[in-house]
């Protein structure tokens, strides 16, 4: 699956990126002009997001995923602290975000699998700010076929978080404890054990 977003990713021809996960729909007719153009008002944001709405098999609304409080920017590397200190995805999946393709030429890394868009998101974050639109303005299908489950069922999911702690927690720009980055990583090696 990532090495298909880089495929993607190499394909796009447009100053913006806005994937789309194949069990996942955009809930408003305007998501890609809403997001757009909060990445034409801020030229230092290097990526947005809006919330998730969680979806069962048949379209009805479980949820709304939302981390963030309003509308608006706020620093990248501070959204990267806040995702290490709470240990989630704070963003969204793919199909939340969109993001400049000059700031992606990179790709994917397809070393991770389960946090390989989070990790994207901080690679992203380290180059600006992240933009947020309060509507939901995308649908994450949940139901048992899909690779979240799957990931789950290995240990795909810890070795991501051990990476990602090894790549990001010693950041200068990450503000927190060091009694709380041991317990990060402890926590991180718990996972094995579960």
């Amino acid at each position: 699956m990532v090495r298909n977003r880089n495929v993607a990713l190499r394909a796009a021809g447009g100053d913006y990126v806005k994937l789309l996960h194949a069990d996942d729909f955009l809930s408003s007719r305007d998501a890609l002009a809403r997001l757009a153009t909060l990445l034409d008002e801020n030229p230092g944001a290097s990526l947005v997001c809006s919330p998730m709405q969680f979806v069962d098999a048949d379209n009805h609304v479980v949820c709304v995923s939302s981390f963030f409080q309003k509308e608006g920017f706020c620093s990248g590397t501070s959204v990267i602290t806040r995702c290490l200190h709470e240990q989630r995805n704070l963003i969204g999946g793919p199909s939340a975000v969109m993001f400049r393709r000059e700031r992606a030429t990179r790709g994917f890394d397809e070393g991770f699998s389960h946090m390989a868009d989070l990790e994207m998101w901080f690679h992203l974050l380290e180059k600006g700010c992240l933009g947020f639109v309060a509507e939901p303005l995308c649908a994450y299908r949940r139901h048992d076929r899909q690779q979240t489950r799957q990931d789950l069922a290995t240990l795909s999911q810890a070795d991501d978080c051990d990476a990602l702690l090894a790549r990001y927690l010693d950041r200068r720009y990450v503000e927190l404890t060091p009694f709380l980055k041991r317990q990060l990583r402890h926590d991180a090696a718990m996972q094995r054990v579960r």
